[in-house]
């Protein structure tokens, strides 16, 4: 590859290849990874989950386990780490590299406060006495501006907001003056106006230091703006290198492609399909002989699945199909090279010898309509849950007449408010307002968006909807009925007509049962149905969400990301709804599995008549679900519209600051 000089490197990583036992057998993980990294400069690198993003991350940093099997080299500042025991690895953990973790929650010990946990690197590797370690903590909470700094060195995980924890594991890995910064998809839980501005920090604090950075990530858009170069990942191997100017002017692999195509964006219409990646990602112990994008790759001819494709540079001129191979493009670049070097694109690396085939790469709605399967046509919308009759508590038959002019759902001038714990023995406690005299309708078979960041009350709303709360103030209304006036046996059976869709797919899923007792755990509140009929029911709502009936032997972790939260999806499915409130639902999810589910979800709506109540900090996927939008600001509402009219014209300062705040390759 085209780099700069060996002394201006500060990572070398050369045919890095990690083994993992499975229980199928030794499992090649990264396959022949190489790349370098200078001092000062950054790099991001994308692709799905188990692509291999994060395992060369835990590569460099010596923390994969014990029984992982690694060959080939990575020298930092011309040390070499891979056979470095870990004493040595520990001297250069926190000091010379640091790592900022996806989930701060997790990486935060919740027994003891902010400071000692910024302080303990400094009294590792400074030799800091308590007291200076303590003093080096705030001035490094008030560098990555955190609010209040001085009142939160004492305070303790659970007590922040995501963002400010996330800001306390940059300090804590920025506390040594590390000179290799890796941040594992350090956004992905946050909003966008957060997500913004720890991008933005980090950033900062990188030049400031002239660290070098490694940023990995599954969004292509956080990258364009702040990275120098890309890498995309997939099945273990680097599969395009280039600077980040030229990967997102020429996307050259059809996986790269792919991932473009399949991203949510503000100018598509309400309704719009995404295109999605056929298939999924291979599993370690299953990669194929040849490419192992073949299987999912719509140029994949059978010399693909035999031959393993070479990383090659990049070369303008054209390649004639009839010598699209690996060694004709090598010589092909190689010749064009020698004859003038212009022609070939300095740094841009790609793994496919048939990338120019389509001819030249067509703008993203185009590829939309015309790579990777072709876009789905919306089906005929069945009418919104035509007129039917229910079983009501006591037994006697409810008539529940929607059409799509009905209210399904309606808050009429809802507040919340807790209780904050007592800071003195006779002084009363305070109180948080969560949310303000909140009102809206939605129309059955509509869907509403929630917007706002965190803390602005979209769960509160959500969780007042569910009936898990009784508001402060106010009333919510399903289908003309108060839920707060409900018995608990009538509770149970309103119930029937709203469920929940959470943002972790994996955490809201019981991981000691079967898929077929989550699906039909719902149906347990309800005596009258019997076993065949739980069975049928779960059966019908697998199909429903893509997945087979046999699924529901399985246990979650069996499934990907995607499919479990086709499972949470299914589990909502099962009392047959009329309401789905949908938490963050594709937060955590890759991009093209996120376009999977948001394909799903339009399917449903279509076929069933749903009405979804979306929360969700991307408003580029709000754009693709929600009819109306309803904007929150600490918990009262600041705008509320039509989507595309909110979008194209917002009036409040607050909707046009989430607006700016998306990334630019977002509204393309």
């Amino acid at each position: 590859m085209n780099a700069p000089q060996t002394e201006s490197m500060l990572l070398q990583v050369r045919d890095l290849r990690v083994t993992l036992p499975t229980p199928r057998g030794p499992a090649q993980a990264l396959r022949g990874v190489s790349f370098d990294l200078a001092r000062g400069q950054t790099m991001g690198l994308i692709g799905e989950s188990g692509c291999g993003k994060s395992l060369t991350a835990m590569a460099i940093m010596g923390l994969l386990p014990e029984t992982a099997r690694v060959q080939g080299s990575i020298r930092l500042a011309g040390e070499e780490l891979v056979g470095s025991n870990q004493t040595s690895l520990a001297r250069l953990r926190g000091s010379r590299m640091a790592m900022i973790f996806q989930e701060p929650m997790t990486a935060l010990n919740p027994l003891h406060p902010v400071w000692r946990q910024i302080a303990e690197p400094l009294r590792l590797h400074q030799d800091l006495s308590a007291s200076r370690a303590r003093q080096k903590a705030l001035a490094l909470l008030e560098r990555v501006q955190l609010p209040r700094a001085r009142e939160r060195l004492d305070a303790y995980p659970h007590q922040l907001s995501g963002g400010q924890r996330q800001r306390v594991m940059i300090a804590m890995a920025l506390a040594c003056g590390p000179d290799l910064l890796i941040a594992d998809e350090p956004t992905t839980a946050l909003d966008v106006t957060i997500q913004k501005e720890v991008l933005t920090l980090i950033a900062q604090l990188v030049r400031e230091d002239a660290m070098s950075l490694l940023f990995i990530s599954h969004d292509l858009a956080l990258l364009r703006d702040q990275m120098d170069r890309v890498m995309v990942m997939y099945g273990g191997q680097v599969v395009e290198s280039a600077s980040t100017a030229a990967l997102f002017d020429k996307r050259a692999h059809p996986y790269t492609r792919g991932l473009f195509a399949a991203r949510p964006r503000l100018g598509l219409a309400r309704g719009t399909r995404l295109q999605t990646i056929p298939g999924r990602v291979p599993e370690l112990s299953d990669l194929p002989e040849g490419c192992a994008f073949a299987e999912r790759c719509p140029q994949a001819v059978g010399d693909c699945e035999r031959r393993q494709p070479e990383l090659l540079p990049l070369a303008t001129v054209p390649v004639r199909p009839g010598l699209a191979n690996a060694a004709n493009l090598a010589n092909l670049a190689r010749v064009a090279s020698e004859a003038n070097p212009a022609n070939v694109v300095e740094g841009h690396w790609v793994r496919c010898p048939r990338w120019d085939l389509p001819g030249a790469v067509p703008d993203l709605d185009r590829l939309a309509a015309s790579s990777f399967g072709g876009a789905k046509s919306l089906p005929t919308r069945i009418p919104a849950l035509a007129a039917t009759a229910r079983p009501n508590a006591s037994g006697g038959q409810q008539q529940w007449a929607d059409s799509d002019a009905a209210t399904l759902l309606e808050l009429r001038h809802i507040s919340q408010s807790y209780l904050l714990p007592r800071e003195k023995l006779f002084r009363r406690p305070g109180a948080l307002q969560a949310l303000r005299d909140v009102s809206l309708t939605l129309q059955a078979g509509k869907s509403l968006g929630i917007v706002g960041e965190s803390g602005s009350g979209k769960s509160t709303l959500a969780r007042l909807v569910m009936a898990l709360e009784k508001p402060t103030a106010g009333q919510v209304f399903f289908r003309g009925q108060d839920l707060a006036a409900l018995s608990p046996s009538e509770l149970r059976a309103a119930r029937c007509g709203f469920q929940m869709v959470f943002q972790d797919p994996y955490g809201s899923l019981d991981p000691r049962q079967t898929v077929g007792r989550i699906v039909t755990e719902p149906l347990q509140a309800d005596p009258g149905v019997t076993l065949k009929e739980r069975l049928r029911r779960a059966e019908d709502a697998m199909t429903e969400v893509g997945l087979r009936p046999a699924d529901l032997g399985k246990y979650p972790h069996e499934f990907s990301g995607g499919q479990r939260q086709r499972i949470a999806i299914a589990r909502a499915l099962i009392t047959r709804p009329a309401l789905i409130v949908a938490d963050e639902p594709v937060s955590a999810l890759d991009v093209s599995v996120q376009a999977q589910v948001l394909n799903l979800m339009q399917d449903l709506q279509d076929r069933l008549g749903l009405s979804y109540l979306f929360i969700s900090h991307d408003l580029a996927v709000v754009n693709l679900i929600a009819d109306e939008v309803l904007v929150l600001q600490s918990g009262c509402v600041v705008e509320q519209g039509a989507t595309q009219a909110l979008f194209d014209n917002p009036k409040h300062p607050y909707t046009r600051q989430l607006l700016a705040a998306i990334p630019g390759v977002g509204r393309l």
